[in-house]
C-alpha cells in the first residue's frame, strides 16, 4: 500500500501541522458530512506534506467518489468511533515521535475495509 508510506513521510516532513489540523478533529455526535470533509482535508494534507505529487493527483481526481462512499461510512457510529481511534492513535505516534505510523495506517486501513465490507453486506 502507498498510503502508509506517504502518512510516514509527511508526518516525518512536518509533524507539527499535522497536529495543528487533527486538533479539529469532528466528534462522534458531528454529521457524517462534517467526518468526511475533515477526513478528505486531512488526507489530501498528508498527501501535501508527503511531497507526492502523483499521489496528490490522483487523490484529487477521486474526490467525488471519496464523498459518495465517506458520507455513507461515516454515518454509522462503529465507523466514527474507529476513525476517532485512528486519528488519536496518530497524535500519540507524532507527540511521541513513533516509528510505527506505517503500521498504524496500515492497521487503519485493513480494519476500514473490513468496516466497509460490513457495511455493503449489510445493504443487500
Amino acid at each position: 500500500y502507498l498510503y502508509p508510506k506517504l502518512a510516514a513521510k509527511a508526518i516525518k516532513n512536518n509533524p507539527d501541522k499535522i497536529l495543528e489540523k487533527l486538533k479539529e478533529k469532528p466528534k462522534i455526535k458531528d454529521s457524517a458530512n462534517k467526518f468526511a470533509f475533515f477526513d478528505w482535508e486531512l488526507q489530501i494534507l498528508i498527501t501535501k506534506l508527503s511531497q507526492n505529487h502523483i499521489a496528490l493527483m490522483i487523490f484529487n481526481d477521486l474526490k467525488e467518489v471519496y464523498f459518495l462512499n465517506t458520507t455513507l461510512y461515516f454515518q454509522i457510529a462503529e465507523n466514527k468511533k474507529a476513525t476517532l481511534k485512528y486519528y488519536n492513535n496518530l497524535i500519540d505516534a507524532i507527540k511521541n515521535h513513533s516509528k510505527n505510523i506505517n503500521n498504524i495506517v496500515l492497521e487503519t486501513m485493513q480494519e476500514s475495509i473490513e468496516l466497509w465490507l460490513k457495511l455493503q453486506n449489510n445493504k443487500t
